[in-house]
């Protein structure tokens, strides 16, 4: 009898039409996928469970997948590999036994997700090294330039102050760090921004700039951008996503993506957001260095509030990455 399903290869997710059939004994399969035919021993042949209304499949040594129509049962055509599924039948009948099985799968998801990719991103990011962080912040800042921004309008005296006052407020802890920092200055027309790169290098907009009444509210937000360099948040976001796009990639048996993906992941820096606790940290590390250096807190707070009557805050959004503003404030207020 001569089966028609789907067939995959190891490793890919692309399906094809194949046929599946067996010998006179019943020892060996065949099956056709695109005019070629692939020989396997049906003892060394996996089939798969029955699940509810969930096609049969046939699982091979090499990795390869037959599946079959979902009105063919496998385990009746092949008979000698017939599964009994008593455990899967127990637990689709037990209903108290099926809830804590998904429990279970769901809670080892967000171990994984949760716990386990932000502390293996964190170790990676130890291990990478600088040469590489100085390219991807050069490339980056090329890749935005004439993009997003344009030649900074600042006077040059007005650059030079704010150049003077950068300089002054970097931590002692950062001065002698591998990756030394550096500021930038450009136009944009989406306003008030400032950034960190890979390399160091923090970028501040034209209207960053012009909104700052005094020099504390000023270096309220460059340390706030070096705290992000201090824990390296920009490559640490990077690796995350990165391990994510692999994550779901091998989920979904895409692996050839794998190789794009670890390439191309420049390209996507613009796109990644800090995490909730990432802009935590920097929020802390700045306020830290603030009241270290004899700053206005109350300042902090100022530039904060400004840059939140600017900015669309979704303070109750599950999906945000910043921690809302309000949420920001009142933590800075809690250190004073």
């Amino acid at each position: 009898m001569k089966i028609t399903g789907e067939f995959t290869y190891a490793g890919k997710a692309e399906k094809h039409v194949a046929y599946l059939e067996a010998d006179n004994e019943n020892t060996r399969l065949r099956v056709t996928v695109n005019g070629h035919t692939h020989e396997y021993a049906l003892s060394e042949s996996r089939l798969s469970q029955p699940l509810g209304s969930l096609p049969d499949s046939l699982f091979f040594p090499d990795g390869n997948c037959f599946t079959a129509p979902r009105n063919v049962p496998l385990h009746t055509v092949v008979s000698s590999k017939k599964v009994s599924g008593a455990f899967i039948h127990a637990i689709e009948k037990n209903k108290l036994a099926l809830i804590g099985s998904v429990t279970g799968i769901v809670c080892v998801f967000l171990l994984y997700f949760m716990v386990f990719i932000p502390a293996a991103s964190s170790a990676i990011t130890k291990i990478v090294p600088d040469d590489f962080s100085l390219y991807l912040g050069k490339y980056s800042l090329e890749l935005i330039d004439g993009e997003y921004f344009t030649k900074s309008r600042l006077p040059a005296e007005k650059q030079q102050e704010v150049t003077e006052l950068f300089l002054s407020v970097i931590p002692d802890k950062l001065k002698q760090d591998k990756l030394p920092l550096k500021i930038a200055f450009r136009h944009s027309e989406d306003g008030a921004n400032a950034f960190t790169l890979s390399d160091g290098t923090i970028i501040v907009t034209d209207d960053l700039i012009n909104m700052i009444d005094h020099d504390d509210e000023l270096a309220a937000i460059l340390l706030h951008e070096m705290g992000h360099h201090y824990h390296r948040h920009v490559m640490r976001s990077l690796v995350e996503s990165s391990v994510l796009a692999i994550t779901f990639m091998w989920f979904t048996g895409d692996v050839n993506g794998i190789e794009d993906t670890l390439v191309h992941s420049g390209g996507s820096l613009l796109a990644l957001s800090y995490s909730r606790n990432m802009e935590t940290d920097a929020d802390e590390f700045a306020a830290q260095e603030m009241k270290a250096q004899h700053r206005s807190l109350k300042r902090m707070i100022s530039v904060f509030t400004k840059l939140s009557d600017s900015a669309d805050d979704d303070e109750n959004s599950f999906l945000s990455t910043h921690p809302g503003w309000e949420s920001r404030i009142k933590a800075i207020e809690n250190q004073e």
